[in-house]
């Protein structure tokens, strides 16, 4: 990713143009499946041409790459400002509570085939925890810590989107609290040999 972001333009009118592109591509996976919105759909929703779209993105799925960085940052954000409180429970409830409002966009980003592109930037965002916190549990390896937070949060919250509307969030909170977060920031050390 980091070679296309810098071989496209970045001026200002081509940051507007990719912020077009991605609301447009975001509403119409409000309504039908990615493999059926084409790039003409895209571009006239967002009102920039078709040779626009190209010049920003080689497919689709650079398109919803760049989409996934951008949800991954925002939770990373949300999920780091809570690890310094060493609260599980609040980190969990956040992390829901900022699914929950983009669940239509999620839903789409775990369990289609865009997940594939969630689950790269899961492992970035992970390894960028690890290089900015180090340490997340005494005694755990943080690479260890790291990977293990990421991949059980992502499978957790692509569980629950395949659930019912309806299924009740503060389940899907407890989860990450007890199975994820809890055991990986709190006061369970390992001693290890």
């Amino acid at each position: 990713m980091a070679d296309l972001e810098t071989s496209r333009p970045n001026d200002a009118r081509a940051r507007r143009s990719r912020a077009a592109l991605q609301r447009a591509f975001l509403e119409w996976i409000e309504r039908k499946p990615i493999d059926q919105i084409s790039i003409r759909e895209i571009t006239a929703t967002a009102e920039v041409s078709y040779p626009t779209f190209f010049r920003n993105y080689a497919s689709k799925e650079e398109l919803i790459g760049d989409i996934a960085r951008e949800e991954i940052d925002q939770i990373l954000a949300v999920m780091v400002s809570l690890l310094d409180k060493k609260d599980p429970h609040l980190s969990a409830d956040a992390v829901c509570d900022y699914i929950q409002h983009r669940r239509a966009l999620w839903t789409t980003l775990l369990t289609t085939s865009a997940s594939s592109a969630m689950r790269a930037e899961f492992i970035r965002g992970a390894k960028q925890i690890t290089q900015q916190r180090g340490q997340i549990n005494a005694g755990l390896p943080v690479d260890l810590a790291a990977a293990w937070v990421f991949a059980g949060l992502f499978e957790i919250l692509a569980w629950w989107l395949r659930q019912p509307e309806d299924y009740p969030v503060r389940n899907v909170s407890q989860f990450l609290e007890v199975l994820v977060l809890g055991p990986s920031t709190s006061g369970h050390e390992f001693k290890l040999d």
